[in-house]
Order: structure tokens, then sequence, then C-alpha cells
């Protein structure tokens, strides 16, 4: 075991899960710090308990807590917390030690701030609630690497940050007073702003976000908004809320919206289409709702809301309406994976040919129909296994075991991932008819082994 390379090692230990992981520690030396590595490099603390255990251990042994990229403590809601001023200092203490931390996700209230100060690690990912504070500035004044910061709080607007503060946000997550705070002379791309309280979306609220927006150096490419208001409000004055948007961030690529609160039916559906037609360079759509039943119900409901929105806005390229994604083909026409599908549906007694071979679709009929695309990524395609996969990859389509609404990645909020996406479906939209065209002109052409209807019968004897 101890002539074991190095690469399998390590290929076991990534491989296994927490259970497994604690028994490899306890084989060799060679095992044990692999394992030990693999354990601690994202700790995820849901209980109180558990919390106070794990920090403790990396407060008395820096040898362990060396290991840490990402620290989660987002306790159960169900739990009672009473944070007291022994259990803040203790979590000081242990992070004062993951010197190679890059990600931190803490739901502790109280004055965090000045037990965080003098940290050694550089964060990319910031995701906290508590006081904003003096001692909070001073340490997110020492966070020159971070790139994302969710602040579930409310800000003292009394408390300003440095202007050499956080050089590098590329994304900010909070209440409308929080952005309007953060913005301003930052490099921020996406902005996600939370409302959960009655005057969230009010104008004035908006407007005083959207001009901090327009400040800042990103610029803002990206609006997100959750709305989680339970109380009835017209789709009107929601969106009339908004209108300060399209105002001061005309050259915003992408708005989506999270809301569990808006019934999505056609007076809201009127109300987002005015909005939109308001951007000057809008290219992707995402609204993600429970609430669709009215739309899917009628007649291809969401394929016209796509195309209502692209009537309104000429520039969108991508519409996801929760699950379903609409990609742009030409005006009017909007085409999602479901058309594949159906494509194969209505030509199953073709197609089961050509799969078991008792058709071929001919070379020529395949060239002609290449040749008559408009698009040109036909010549150099991949097959439509593989775009499939490469949608599948990217997310936003076909969710997996998770996919509950969230955050996603940076990389996943931008507005060149959906059009990169909308992309991959015309592609393999525009692959599917090749090859539906080919089995048809295969289908009907008559086989070499069937008689035509001119041949005669020739007597051989």
């Amino acid at each position: 075991m101890p002539y074991l390379p190095f690469e399998l090692i390590h290929s076991i230990v990534t491989s296994a899960d927490n259970p497994t992981l604690c028994a490899l520690s306890l084989v060799n030396h060679a095992l044990r710090e692999a394992a030990t590595a693999c354990l601690y490099r994202a700790l995820h603390l849901r209980r109180p308990s558990s919390a106070v255990k794990c920090l403790q251990t990396l407060k008395r042994a820096p040898e362990l807590a060396y290991h840490v990229r990402a620290l989660s403590m987002m306790f159960q809601r169900e739990t009672d917390l009473n944070f007291t001023e022994s259990f803040l200092a203790l979590l000081g203490c242990a992070l004062h030690n993951t010197s190679q931390l890059v990600s931190l996700e803490l739901d502790v209230y109280g004055s965090l701030g000045r037990h965080l100060r003098g940290c050694s690690f550089r964060l990319t990912n910031l995701h906290i609630a508590c006081d904003w504070d003096v001692d909070l500035m001073d340490w997110l004044n020492e966070q020159s690497a971070l790139r994302i910061f969710v602040f579930n709080g409310l800000p003292n607007p009394q408390v300003q940050l440095a202007i050499t503060s956080l050089p590098n946000l590329r994304r900010i997550v909070g209440v409308p007073s929080v952005v309007s705070l953060v913005v301003p002379g930052r490099p921020v791309q996406q902005v996600f702003i939370s409302c959960v309280v009655h005057h969230a979306i009010h104008r004035e609220t908006i407007e005083t976000l959207a001009q901090a927006c327009k400040s800042s150096t990103g610029p803002v490419r990206v609006v997100h908004v959750l709305y989680k208001i339970q109380h009835h409000r017209s789709a009107e004055d929601l969106f009339q809320g908004l209108s300060p948007l399209p105002s001061y961030l005309p050259q915003l690529a992408k708005f989506s919206m999270l809301t569990y609160s808006s019934v999505v039916d056609k007076h809201f559906c009127e109300a987002l289409g005015n909005f939109i037609g308001k951007f000057g360079q809008l290219e992707s759509v995402y609204i993600d709702t429970g609430q669709l039943d009215e739309l899917v119900e009628e007649n291809d409901g969401l394929r016209q809301l796509a195309v209502a929105l692209g009537d309104h806005c000429p520039t969108l390229r991508a519409v996801r309406l929760s699950d379903a994604f609409y990609a742009y083909r030409a005006p009017r026409e909007w085409v999602s994976l479901l058309d594949v599908v159906e494509m194969f549906e209505q030509h199953r007694d073709a197609a089961m040919d050509f799969v078991t071979g008792k058709t071929i679709p001919d070379a020529a009929d395949i060239s002609r129909v290449l040749h008559d695309s408009p698009r040109e990524e036909s010549r150099a395609s991949p097959p439509i296994s593989e775009a499939l996969g490469e949608i599948s990859r990217r997310n936003g389509i076909l969710r997996g075991g998770d996919g509950g609404p969230g955050i996603p990645d940076l990389e996943m909020m931008s507005p060149e991932h959906d059009t990169n996406i909308a992309s991959l479906i015309n592609l393999v939209y525009q692959m599917s008819s090749v090859v539906i065209a080919g089995i048809i002109n295969a289908h009907h052409r008559p086989s070499v082994l069937e008689p035509s209807e001119n041949s005669k019968d020739v007597d051989c004897t």
C-alpha cells in the first residue's frame, strides 16, 4: 500500500463518500493524508452542535484547517438560534486558521466583522447575514479578490464601504438598499434584487437602485429579481415599479425574475412584454414561477408568449419560462428541444425503418437540405447526441435532481450562456430536420428489392 502511486490514491479518495474517507484515514499515513484533505475540503454545517465541534477542531488543529476551501454554515430554519459572543469568538479563531478558504457562507447574526478582521484567506465567494457595521466594512476592505457577495440583511446607510473595497466584485445579491450602496464604482455585471418586503419594488426605490447600477464600471448586464412577496399586486403595478430599469440600463442583456406571488396569465404577459420592449439590447428573458398552469393549458401558450416577447423586443434571442427554453430561429419562429422530439414522433414509422436498416437516406438528399439551409454551422456540426449532451451539461434546460430555484454560478447567469444554448437548440433542430428529410425521402423511395408499379412479369422459362 505505501507504494501505490499518488494518482491512484487520489482517484480512490476523490470517488469515496465521507464514511469511506473516515475508514480510509485509518489505513496508513498516505491514505490518511489524502482522505483528510478530501474530508475537510468543503464543510457543510447545518446543526449548531456539529458546528461547534467542527470549529473547535479547526481552532486547535491548523493543519486540518489548512485543507478547507469552502465553509458553509447555514443552519436549519427550525433551529432556535442564539449566537453568543463566545460562539462568534470561536468562529473567528477557527477561520483565522483557514488560510486557503475561498468560499464562505455564514447564516450568523451579530457583530461578526471584528472577529474576521486579519484573516489571511482571500475569498472569491461570500454569503453572510450579520450586522452592517464599521468592522464589517474594514474586513471587506481586506477581501480584494471577492467576486460574488450575497448579503442577507439590511444595511446601515450611515456606514459606507470604502471606495477602494471589493475592486473585483462581479455579482451582488441583496435588498435594493444593499445593491445601491455596493454597486457604484465597482465592476459589477450581475445584480440580484431580493424583494422580500412590501416596499421593495416601488418606483422610487428601484430608481435609486438603477442610478447606482448605471455608475457600475462593469457595466451591469444582468438583473435578476427575486420576488416573493405574498400579497395581491397587479402585474401592471409590479412592472411600473421596475420601469426605471430600462431608462438607466438600456445596455442590459438579460432580465430574469423568480416569482411565486404573481400568476403568469395574459395580463402578466402583456405587462412583461411592454416592459422588456423598452430595453434596446436585451438578448435573454428568464421567468421562473410555479404558476404557469394557465399558459400551459392553452394550446402552445408558452410558445405564443415567446413569440409575443420577441415581437416586443426584436433583439431577444432566448426565452426561458421555468423549464421551457425557446430559441429564436426566425421572425415569429421560436423552437425548443420538444420540437425536435415532436418532429421524430410525427415521422415515427419512417424513422423506425431507418433505424432498423430497411431504408437508407440518400446522401444527395441530405446534401441538398444542407445546401438550402441558411445556417452554415451544419458543415461542422457535431452529432445530435453530442449537441444534446452539451445542452444538458450547461444546465438551465434539463434540470438535475436539485433543480429547484436558486442562485446559479456566474457563467450560467450570463447572457452569453443563454445565447449559446439558443444556438445549440437551433443547431439540434437544424440537424434533426436534415436527418428527418433524408429519412422521409428514403422511406418513400421504392426499394431495389421491391417491384415497381410499372414493372412487368418476365417469364424466364
